[in-house]
C-alpha cells in the first residue's frame, strides 16, 4: 500500500492543517516572509511570495521537483536565470515591475512549464521564446518596437522576415510595430493575419478593431476571410499571397490548430 499523507509528511518534519504540508523555514529553504507548502494530492511544492516586496528573483527555494512559484504583486524589475526554474511547473511573476528578461532565464525553463509574465513593463523579448511554448504563456498585453537593426526577431531585413506576432484572445495580446523604411516593391502586403474566422468574437475583434488599428499606421493588411476573392482555387490562392506579405500575423485559440479548421492550417503550413 501507498504512504498516505499523514505518512509523507511525519517522515519529511511537516506540518499539515488540512490537505496541505507547511514546510518549515529551517529544514527546508523557504525565504522569509514567503509561505511554502506541499501538497501530496498534486505532488507539488507551493512557494507562495504574493506581495511581499520582493525587488529580485529569490536565490534559493525548497528542494524537489515539480515547482509552483508565485511571485505575482512585487517589484522585480529583471527576470533572471535562476537554478530552480528547470524544476518548476508554474512560474506566476505578473503584475511586477518587469522590463528585462536574459536570454539564459527563457532556456532553462522546461517546455512544460506555465509562465505568466502579464502586467509587466516589457517593451521587448529576447530571440529565446522564438523556441519557447508560447500557447502556455501569459504575456498579457505588451508592444514591441523593432526596426531593421533589431537582431532580436529580424534575422535579416533586406530578405522577407521570419517574424511571426503571436497574439492571445482575449489576454495575450502582442501589437508588433515594424519602423523599417525599406521598400519591398514585389511585397503587396505588410501583413497576413492568420486567425480560426469561425469564431465569431475572434474574427470581429481582428476586422475591426486590430485591422483599423494597423490600418491607421498606414499597414497594408491580408485577412483571407475578407480578402480573399470569390472564385480562385483557395489554396494556390493562399500561397501566392503568402508569397506577397512581408510579414505574418497569427492569433492561436483552442480550434486554431484542428481537423476541423483546415484553412489555418494550411496557413500555419505555408507561413
Amino acid at each position: 500500500m501507498g504512504k498516505v499523507k499523514s505518512d509523507i509528511c511525519q517522515q519529511n518534519n511537516l506540518l499539515c492543517p488540512s490537505d496541505h504540508c507547511t514546510l518549515d523555514p529551517t529544514l527546508h529553504k523557504c525565504p522569509k516572509k514567503c509561505h511554502c507548502f506541499y501538497q501530496p494530492k498534486n505532488r507539488r511544492t507551493v512557494v507562495n511570495c504574493t506581495g511581499v516586496g520582493l525587488t529580485l528573483l529569490l536565490q534559493y527555494v525548497p528542494e524537489g521537483e515539480n515547482l509552483t512559484l508565485l511571485f505575482e504583486g512585487n517589484n522585480i524589475e529583471s527576470f533572471e536565470q535562476r537554478e530552480y526554474f528547470n524544476r518548476s511547473y508554474t512560474i506566476s511573476l505578473s503584475n511586477n515591475q518587469i522590463h528585462t528578461i536574459s536570454s539564459n532565464a527563457i532556456e532553462s525553463i522546461g517546455n512544460n512549464a506555465i509562465l505568466d509574465l502579464s502586467g509587466n513593463k516589457m517593451y521587448e523579448l529576447p530571440r529565446d521564446f522564438q523556441s519557447f511554448n508560447l500557447c502556455i504563456t501569459k504575456l498579457g498585453k505588451i508592444q514591441i518596437s523593432c526596426d531593421c537593426d533589431d537582431e532580436c526577431w529580424n534575422n535579416n531585413c533586406s530578405a522577407l522576415g521570419n517574424l511571426w506576432c503571436i497574439v492571445y484572445i482575449p489576454l495575450r495580446t502582442v501589437y508588433f510595430k515594424e519602423k523599417c523604411s525599406k521598400v519591398y516593391p514585389y511585397l503587396k502586403y505588410d501583413v497576413f493575419i492568420s486567425f480560426d474566422d469561425n469564431d465569431t468574437e475572434i474574427r470581429i475583434w481582428v476586422i475591426k478593431t486590430l485591422a483599423s488599428y494597423l490600418q491607421d499606421f498606414g499597414y497594408r493588411i491580408f485577412i483571407p476571410c475578407r480578402n480573399e476573392k470569390f472564385g480562385d482555387v483557395r489554396e494556390e490562392a493562399l500561397i501566392d499571397t503568402i508569397n506577397i506579405c512581408k510579414k505574418y500575423m497569427i492569433i492561436l485559440c483552442d480550434k486554431y490548430h484542428t481537423e476541423q479548421t483546415v484553412w489555418t492550417t494550411a496557413e500555419w503550413k505555408y507561413i
